[in-house]
């Protein structure tokens, strides 16, 4: 717990600090592109000095990273339950992309910092999102062979929850039931095939 200087305000400690701006960071990325965001909005935001930010983070896609880790962090663990659980393929992608979709749904603001900072090419952001998708990878089994089609699933899903919050025309229950028709067959049965052995 912080202290209380002589001016009375109370005085937070390194790691305290670093989470009020991550805090402050996460709201101003989720309200905007973040590659228009600057140090001085997350500053201001987060009630401190830009070379405060700077000391903490170095540059904004270290920044982003630290942000993007954390904002996933629940939906990730959803995800990965999902992915671990003994149900079928098709069974398993159904409930993924129905968590998917709720968390998109939820939590708008979050969820379009996903979309954004998954492109961009800062190799602090890019570790983050290779490591998502090498994490969803295991729970399946062997990550090597799966990386490229969980990749290919999650980049699925965020192209056609982005387009389906855009366009803000149909219901979630459509989006999923077009995914399950039409998108579905073919990669339960690729996931069938790249697990092999493992129980799915």
């Amino acid at each position: 717990m912080g202290v209380r200087g002589r001016s009375g305000r109370q005085r937070l400690s390194p790691g305290q600090r670093r989470g009020e701006i991550l805090a402050a960071a996460h709201r101003v990325f989720s309200s905007q592109d973040p590659s228009s965001v600057t140090f001085e909005e997350i500053a201001h935001e987060a009630g401190v000095s830009r070379a405060l930010v700077y000391n903490y983070f170095g540059d904004k896609g270290t920044l982003l990273a630290e942000v993007y880790r954390q904002a996933f962090e629940s939906l990730d663990g959803e995800l990965l339950d999902v992915l671990r659980s003994g149900q079928s393929p098709a069974a398993r992608l159904r409930e993924l992309a129905r968590r998917y979709v709720g968390f998109a749904q939820a939590s708008t603001g979050t969820w379009q910092l996903l979309a954004h900072a998954a492109v961009v090419q800062h190799p602090a952001v890019q570790a983050v999102h290779r490591e998502r998708v090498r994490s969803l990878a295991r729970a399946l089994g062997d990550a090597d062979s799966l990386e490229m089609a969980v990749a290919g699933l999650l980049g699925l899903l965020e192209s056609a929850t982005r387009h389906w919050l855009d366009a803000a025309d149909t219901s979630a229950a459509t989006l999923l039931a077009h995914l399950d028709l039409q998108v579905w067959p073919g990669f339960s049965g690729l996931l069938d095939r790249s697990v092999g052995s493992v129980t799915v």
